[in-house]
């Protein structure tokens, strides 16, 4: 009994780190060939995205314009009531301008 037994099993294969298995390079090749068509074909499509999705700004620059000028009458008007009921006089647009300009100026002359 001294005799270690032998087995009839077949040879394991090589198991060296040169041995790679086949479906991981088949899933990178295939992302690899994915994003490769993917850059071409946006290489070679003719329009630009927004073309490609019919996008566009919602509202145009002149309207943006004209909300932004219909606050600020809005919010002098409004300032100016609050004044009124206080019992100061009413400030104008070119008033509150050179308030805005003057701040702005001591801002950045006072630095961060």
């Amino acid at each position: 009994m001294g005799k270690a037994a032998v087995s009839s099993a077949p040879p394991r294969p090589n198991t060296e780190a040169s041995s790679v298995d086949t479906f991981p390079l088949i899933v990178m090749g295939g992302i690899a060939v994915t994003v490769g068509l993917l850059v071409l074909l946006a290489k070679l499509y003719p329009g630009s995205g927004a073309d490609l999705l019919d996008w566009g700004p919602t509202r145009s620059y002149e309207h943006e314009i004209e909300l932004e000028m219909e606050d600020v009458e809005q919010m002098i008007e409004a300032q100016n009531a609050y004044r009124r009921k206080r019992g100061e006089r009413e400030v104008t647009e070119e008033e509150v301008r050179e308030n805005v300009v003057r701040d702005e100026v001591r801002r950045l002359s006072d630095g961060p």
